[in-house]
């Protein structure tokens, strides 16, 4: 396409076209006088960010160009509107929705929901263009006026609850909707999968506004992808009684909707990137889903024949690269979830979903579009004896979907693990697109001790049969009882170090199981990584009572098993941290009585707390998971998950505008990790695709390696909220705040001539080749908010005029270039600034591992053995100090007697380098 210049606030001309942005982030454009001509007098949608606040006027990408199919004025009662309950028997009858004066429009807003759990909604049916499989933009515009709760679901009718139902559009015209086809797939699969028809189920979302995020009582856009199946697809607006305060005009708020066909395709308008010059420093972001039935029925193919499932595949991961991901995570073997079944035929353990071979059929698709894979176990229901299932306290077995919950550290459950980690490895492991193979754990759910499912009983009262009781004491020589559980408990309790030395026992044997998952997955290939996918401590009660109740981040994770201080120097392994977003907004207090309404608040300011992102890290890297916790709609006539009466509907939440950037944001800045998924049941970043297509772009710019930061000064200086790093030849700078701000950048020292700083996402110049003022630079940053800058021409990107080869701190302004240790690394950039002469050193300018060299200055002398004599622990007994590590000599826990004859053996003396080499 030719090049685009902008003519207007939200038009560009591009080759002699006018074309306008139909979505805030100028993506998505419509040709302007084509849509005129065809639909004369319908306005477009009214958009809050002009063409200048996406992007230079000089830098403008091509537009991804769609063509309205429907256009709805909500005021109305046409489009097939539904507006009556379509389930007689549900405990809820529909009530009529309500045209409302919002903001200057006029609205259609469902009835207020009464108890929370009600489900009211209204409906219409718009058209599509007659092809399936090809994407659609929904945009709808709601407001920004209190607290509020609005879903769209799209929903492909079917006979199966109600009628009439509609036929597949070409080119599947003919196929059957909810009959078997000739064999008894539908039969089977109904019961496997707990959704319903293969046909209906398809994207849904629920954006929420007030509470913390700030109003103001303007209206909104929320734009959404699907791909049709139908020439008529129904969207259903409805509404979830979440609010804390219920008022008469709450409910789901919709003035017009706007259904646009993609007329380009989609991998004709792939992101331009700027990857990192070396490969294995690429960052990885994408999303981990936990059904993956929804790869096959959400993209507008049908299921039953191998090459339409092949299709649905390849709509699925080119979807995921036009959102700039590059990353996909997902269940393998759903094992304690609704479905209990595995996604691979063929299994010793669980039966097959028997939808399609997803092991077989998506890695040679992932492998050809560039998407890297992760299959995962998730927590287990499985037959095994009453001692291998976690025994709370109160002598109870510990409960998940009302299932027992395997005990993690048993023989036969990790033997279970191990047994599908092969399976998967088996099919899918020699695939270049297979990253890894993981496990998911669940503070809820299981694969680590976990919480009942009563919402009360925590992790910390899990796992007290005898059997866990008679490993701990052979293990520590502990006296501790080994039953009933509640005499256990009390004993270790009243002993605070007994109870400390149990805590330990259950992470080191935690950690023991993990690395032998670590070894298992490398031994069918040396380079996958064994993942672990966290949603830890998970719901009630570790995150909103016991966290409330004063109970530290540290000490929570640990009571489900995992301590993050004994991974830190592992490699193979990535940890990845969860981040459970919305859930503050489920668990509403005039929702759920208790537990579950309890303290609702921590559910999201937990994930805030201090230091709990930086505790997930190992030395394979840094991973997070924002979980878009699932929404059920009860009595949702439009079932997903089972029949009438306890059938429900989800929906994914979303914070409108740039609340949604939140968590991410803050997880750069804190975490910075290198690599970031959404988790959802459905698709979980519904309504963002175009403006996390920027985020994206942002995120993969920089290398995954360790920041330097800035060697000057920003303005405004909130060193919470704003933070800028450089990335080798790459400048970050984070605005973790809800607030948009201008931000200014004074340089340490002046930006060589010639030399240019260039946002990777607007194409804004920071700093031009000529600019007069080389100094200092300004530039507006949104709401939680990462931008990302290149450096270009020149090699001296510190600014301190010693160009890059020959610059001891290439990325720190350091123009004296002193070096006091004489290791060839300049001081400001030198962890270990003060290393004796001749001792060998990393990148870091600390000296590789030296056996007793505690304060890491390369010598062994009197003052690492004060420093270790401070480490030092009971018989068996970790340290918990991270500064201990390098104390524990002997490789066994603890640190003592055979710790200090290692010491002993390998004293250098001051100012003389030790060895690794000095075990007697």
């Amino acid at each position: 396409m030719a090049v685009c210049t902008v003519t207007g606030d939200f038009t560009i001309d591009c080759g002699g076209v006018v074309y306008r942005a139909v979505d805030d982030e100028c993506v998505h454009y419509v040709n302007l006088a084509a849509h005129n001509a065809a639909h004369p007098g319908v306005a477009l949608p009214d958009l809050k960010k002009r063409m200048i606040d996406n992007y230079d006027a000089a830098a403008v990408p091509a537009p991804v160009v769609v063509a309205l199919t429907d256009y709805v004025d909500c005021s109305q009662t046409d489009h097939g509107f539904t507006d009556a309950n379509l389930w007689a028997d549900s405990p809820h009858p529909n009530k009529p929705s309500r045209l409302m004066s919002i903001s200057g429009r006029t609205f259609r807003v469902t009835a207020a929901p009464d108890d929370g759990f009600a489900t009211y909604y209204y409906s219409y049916d718009v058209d599509t263009g007659g092809t399936a499989g090809v994407p659609h933009l929904l945009v709808a515009e709601s407001s920004n006026d209190q607290e509020r709760y609005t879903s769209l679901i799209i929903h492909h009718p079917d006979d199966i609850v109600f009628g009439p139902g509609l036929p597949w559009a070409s080119p599947y015209a003919g196929e059957p909707t909810i009959a078997p086809w000739g064999e008894p797939w539908y039969e089977t699969n109904i019961g496997k999968i707990e959704q319903g028809p293969c046909f209906g189920p398809d994207v849904g979302l629920t954006v929420y506004t007030g509470r913390e995020l700030p109003v103001d009582n303007q209206p909104f856009n929320i734009s959404m992808i699907f791909h049709a199946k139908t020439a008529k697809a129904r969207v259903v607006v409805s509404s979830l009684g979440c609010n804390l305060q219920r008022t008469s005009t709450d409910g789901g708020a919709v003035s017009r909707m706007w259904i646009f066909t993609f007329t380009d395709s989609m991998e004709s308008r792939m992101l331009s990137l700027t990857p990192p010059n070396d490969p294995a420093e690429e960052r990885r972001i994408g999303l981990h889903v936990t059904h993956p039935w929804y790869f096959y029925a959400h993209y507008g193919t049908p299921p039953r024949l191998l090459s339409h499932r092949q299709e649905s595949l390849r709509r699925m991961v080119r979807h995921l690269k036009y959102c700039g991901f590059n990353y996909l995570a997902f269940n393998a073997v759903n094992g304690a979830d609704r479905s209990v079944r595995t996604w691979y035929s063929g299994s010793s353990y669980l039966a097959w979903n028997s939808a399609g071979d997803l092991l077989a059929e998506l890695p040679p698709v992932a492998q050809s579009e560039g998407i890297q894979l992760v299959p995962l176990v998730t927590s287990l229901a499985y037959s095994l004896p009453t001692e291998a299932y976690q025994l709370g306290t109160d002598d109870q077995l510990t409960r998940a979907f009302g299932r027992p919950v395997p005990d993690p550290l048993h023989p036969e459950t990790q033997q279970i693990i191990f047994g599908m980690l092969s399976e998967i490895a088996f099919r899918c492991g020699s695939s270049p697109a297979v990253r890894g193979i993981g496990i998911r754990v669940n503070g809820k759910i299981g694969t680590c001790y976990c919480s009942d499912d009563d919402g009360r009983r925590g992790a910390r009262l899990s796992g007290y049969s005898t059997w866990n009781l008679e490993q701990f004491k052979y293990d520590t020589g502990s006296l501790v009882p080994t039953s009933p559980p509640g005499t256990a408990y009390a004993w270790l309790v009243g002993r605070p170090s007994e109870w400390e030395s149990w805590i330990n026992w259950r992470c080191l044997r935690t950690r023991q199981f993990w690395l032998a998952c670590r070894d298992l997955v490398k031994s069918y290939r040396p380079d996958l990584i064994f993942y672990v996918q966290c949603d830890l401590p998970s719901e009630t009660p570790g995150t909103n009572i016991e966290w409330a109740d004063g109970e530290t981040p540290y000490n929570l994770l640990r009571h489900h098993g995992y301590d993050p201080n004994l991974f830190v120097h592992d490699t193979g392994i990535v940890i990845s941290r969860g981040m459970m977003v919305a859930e503050d907004r489920f668990y509403s207090l005039t929702r759920w009585g208790s537990p579950w309404g309890s303290n609702h608040a921590n559910y999201r300011l937990f994930h805030y707390a201090p230091g709990l992102p930086e505790m997930y890290r190992t030395a394979e890297g840094r991973s997070c998971d924002f979980y878009q916790n699932y929404w059920e709609e009860t009595f949702n006539p439009y079932f997903e998950f089972g029949g009438p009466p306890d059938g429900f509907r989800t929906t994914t939440p979303a914070a409108s505008g740039r609340a949604f950037f939140a968590g991410a944001v803050m997880s750069v800045r804190r975490q910075d990790p290198d690599t970031m998924t959404w988790l959802g049941w459905n698709r979980p970043t519904l309504g963002h695709e175009a403006d996390i297509r920027k985020f994206a772009q942002a995120f993969r710019a920089l290398p995954a390696v360790t920041p330097v930061p800035f060697d000057g000064t920003t303005e405004p200086s909130v060193p919470d909220e704003i933070v800028a790093r450089w990335y080798r030849d790459r400048l970050a700078v984070i605005n973790d705040s809800p607030t948009a701000r201008t931000i200014t950048l004074n340089f340490a020292g002046p930006v060589p001539d010639g030399q240019t700083l260039t946002d990777v996402t607007t194409g804004r110049l920071l700093m031009s080749a000529t600019n007069p003022v080389r100094t200092t630079a300004s530039f507006p940053a949104e709401a939680y908010s990462l931008n990302v800058f290149f450096c270009s021409h020149g090699e001296d990107i510190d600014f301190d005029n010693v160009d890059g080869p020959v610059d001891n701190c290439p990325i720190n302004h350091n123009p004296d270039q002193a070096d006091e240790d004489s290791d060839g690394l300049g001081d400001v950039c030198d962890d270990c600034p003060h290393t004796v002469p001749g001792a060998a050193v990393g990148a870091d300018g600390c000296p590789v591992r030296i056996l007793g060299d505690m304060d890491r200055d390369g010598d062994v002398d009197q003052i690492d053995f004060g420093l270790f004599q401070s480490c030092l622990t009971p018989a068996g007994v970790p340290s918990n100090d991270p500064a201990c590590s390098a104390a524990e000599l002997d490789g066994s826990p603890g640190i003592g007697p055979s710790d200090l004859i290692i010491l002993q053996n390998c004293v250098s003396g001051p100012g003389i380098p030790g060895s690794e080499d000095c075990r007697p």
